[in-house]
């Protein structure tokens, strides 16, 4: 029973494989690698590469703007979502004195009218959370096709016909330093390692930029991020350089993104609003939180929310400063 369910996974895991390998976003993945490789001239470890940035470029880099556009936005209501929940609480308490509700009943209203506010301030401003999520929606499928093409190019799939064959002889010869032969894999696993590093970069920078702090189910999927940035390691050393290649790049051009999208000065280009800082918890500890606690789970101050702000890439330095001199501290303790 064991042996048949491991066919049965094989089996299945094969069907996706075939099922993605001709299916029609792959092939178009597939010809515009070769569109930017014929009519660029380059070899193909820069044909991947320029690829991978005009595609983040023209999608990815946009989605991000916009997200951090919808966060801006959103964050930003949950001052006037302060004042609405102390002006709700105080009706709430007088129709508790005047009705004689019980506390379910009061806390059933609160909460009704608290989400009926909030709805409304999002439909007005138009910046529905859900929107924020887009780019991983967008992001993940075009990785994937643009790896199944790549997969495609390397396995001479899914037709092996002349034009197949030329393009595998030219990926056998189109790499360079220490990887000349962009069909066998990374023996000395630097790109594997690099992917995990640039991956784990990506995290940790934005757990540091973090401006509350996190939630419980928040702690585990990072950590479920981190192991999987982790497992990338060996994933990517199994599989042609190409793809090993195209993921360095795409995750190289993720940090840069993420670095880029801090700067006061594309925010103001692209018209991200500034985020209001929130008070710190020390500040607002006797305070009601806003609807979903932000103001509570609060773990920056106003200084250093005006910091990040104002000067990311400095208190990104000092964060990481901090942070190493502490794995020091503990790393001396140890021993």
């Amino acid at each position: 029973m064991r042996h048949s369910s491991f066919e049965s996974v094989a089996r299945a895991q094969s069907n996706l494989f075939t099922y993605l390998s001709e299916s029609t976003p792959v092939h178009h993945a597939q010809k515009f690698f070769e569109l930017i490789h014929d009519t660029s001239g380059l070899p193909w470890w820069a044909s991947i590469i320029v690829t991978t940035v005009v595609v983040r470029s023209l999608v990815a880099f946009p989605l991000a703007l916009h997200q951090n556009y919808i966060l801006a936005k959103v964050q930003n209501l949950q001052h006037e979502m302060k004042t609405i929940s102390q002006e709700l609480g105080r009706e709430v308490s007088f129709a508790v004195k005047k009705f004689g509700w019980s506390n379910e009943q009061a806390q059933l209203h609160y909460k009704y009218s608290l989400k009926k506010q909030w709805d409304k301030l999002v439909v007005r401003d138009n910046c529905h959370p859900f929107k924020a999520s887009l780019p991983i929606w967008f992001q993940m499928p075009m990785w994937i096709f643009l790896s199944i093409s790549l997969r495609n190019m390397a396995y001479m799939l899914p037709h092996r016909d002349s034009a197949a064959e030329l393009i595998f002889l030219q990926l056998s010869q189109g790499g360079c330093l220490w990887f000349p032969n962009l069909i066998d894999v990374d023996h000395t696993l630097i790109l594997p390692v690099t992917l995990g590093l640039l991956n784990l970069a990506i995290v940790e920078l934005q757990t540091i930029t973090r401006l509350k702090e996190p939630t419980k189910f928040q702690r585990n999927l990072t950590n479920l991020i981190r192991l999987l940035s982790i497992a990338m390691v060996p994933i990517a050393s199994s599989v042609p350089t190409c793809m090993s290649l195209y993921w360095v790049s795409s995750s190289a051009c993720g940090l840069i993104q993420n670095l880029l999208v801090l700067s006061p000065r594309i925010k103001n280009l692209v018209g991200i609003p500034k985020v209001i800082p929130l008070p710190s918890v020390k500040d607002s500890a006797s305070e009601s939180s806003s609807n979903d606690g932000n103001v509570k789970n609060q773990c920056l101050t106003v200084e250093q929310q005006e910091y990040l702000h104002y000067h990311p890439y400095r208190y990104i330095a000092s964060e990481i400063k901090t942070r190493v001199n502490d794995l020091r501290t503990k790393l001396g303790a140890g021993t």
